[in-house]
C-alpha cells in the first residue's frame, strides 16, 4: 500500500458537489465499466472544459439550451467560439505560443 503524500496536495483545490446516492452508484457503477477512478474523470472532464475541447462544448450548448438559458446566449457563446477558432487559424497560434508573446512583452516592458 503506497503512503499519502500530503506536500503533494497542498496548493490543490477541492471541488465538492452533493449528488442523489442513486445517480452516484451509477456514477461509480459506469466509471467501473470505463476502468476509470472517479478523480481521473472529473480532472478529465474540467481540462477539456476549460481548454475549449470542441465535444464538451457542444455538449454544454445543449445542455444550456435543455435548462432554458437564453437561445441568444447560446447563439452569442457559439459565435464567439467560432471567431475565436477562426482566429486561432488564422494566426496559426497555440497557447504556449501566445503565453510566449507575453512573455517577450513582458520581458521588453521590464527592460525599459
Amino acid at each position: 500500500m503506497s503512503s499519502f503524500d500530503a506536500d503533494k496536495y497542498k496548493d490543490y483545490k477541492r471541488v465538492i458537489f452533493n449528488e442523489l446516492p442513486t445517480q452516484h452508484a451509477r456514477l461509480l457503477i459506469q466509471l467501473h465499466y470505463d476502468q476509470l477512478r472517479q478523480g481521473e474523470f472529473f480532472r478529465s472532464i474540467i481540462e477539456a472544459y476549460v481548454e475549449g475541447d470542441e465535444d464538451i462544448f457542444n455538449f454544454i450548448q445543449k445542455y444550456k439550451l435543455n435548462k432554458k438559458v437564453s437561445k441568444r446566449n447560446v447563439r452569442i457563446t457559439k459565435k464567439e467560439k467560432e471567431i475565436s477558432e477562426e482566429a486561432k487559424k488564422q494566426f496559426a497560434l497555440d497557447l504556449d505560443d501566445i503565453e510566449d508573446i507575453f512573455d517577450i512583452l513582458e520581458q521588453e516592458s521590464e527592460g525599459s
